[in-house]
């Protein structure tokens, strides 16, 4: 609330007098009771900072339900429509779009349109880099697979060649064996050990 620390013929006002012009049309006894006044007065500072933060939330929930009703006229959802807005380049803020919303119809379908037209040039590069990434996994995924066949191949014949340098050491060994001790017994076979399943 604004008020004059002083009076017109230079004077300055007193604490009880910048209170009583504080309180001007105040109801009832606010007003004119000293006690009641300073209570009334202090009481409404509080409330005036309090909804000066409270004034600009309600007329920003205000103007977006004006331009939630225009953009529903034309089927696009309010939030899809401020979200295109930046990439569609318009830089008008809440209250203007309202405003045109309200008093310039045709004006505000121009904007919708080329909202519109913004979200399906987006629309479509999104398609198109989920094709491309999906193309790139499936492309990744078939080298994945071919090399693990591959190396599995290696791995096969890595077994079997190991495999069989130890049958060749085996059967060396046994001959050697044979040549030394002619005459001895022949070698008995352990029993095999039952799998565990």
């Amino acid at each position: 609330i604004f008020f004059r620390a002083c009076w017109c013929d230079g004077r300055t006002m007193t604490r009880k007098e910048k209170f009583a012009q504080l309180a001007k049309g105040f109801q009832g006894r606010h007003k004119n009771v000293k006690k009641l006044q300073i209570l009334a007065v202090q009481r409404a500072l509080q409330y005036q900072t309090r909804d000066r933060r409270k004034k600009k939330r309600y007329h920003r929930s205000l103007w977006a339900q004006q331009i939630g009703g225009g953009t529903k006229e034309h089927g696009v959802s309010y939030a899809t429509f401020v979200n295109h807005l930046a990439e569609a380049k318009i830089m008008l803020n809440r209250k203007i779009l309202a405003e045109l919303a309200q008093y310039e119809p045709l004006t505000f379908r121009a904007i919708v349109e080329e909202v519109r037209s913004m979200m399906i040039v987006r629309r479509k590069q999104v398609l198109e880099t989920i094709m491309d990434q999906a193309r790139e996994k499936m492309a990744r995924e078939t080298l994945e697979r071919e090399w693990n066949l591959h190396r599995d191949r290696c791995k096969k014949l890595d077994i079997e060649a190991l495999v069989m340098e130890r049958e060749q050491d085996i059967i060396a060994q046994t001959q050697a064996y044979d040549k030394g001790n002619a005459f001895a017994a022949p070698l008995r076979r352990l029993p095999k050990k039952s799998r565990q399943l």
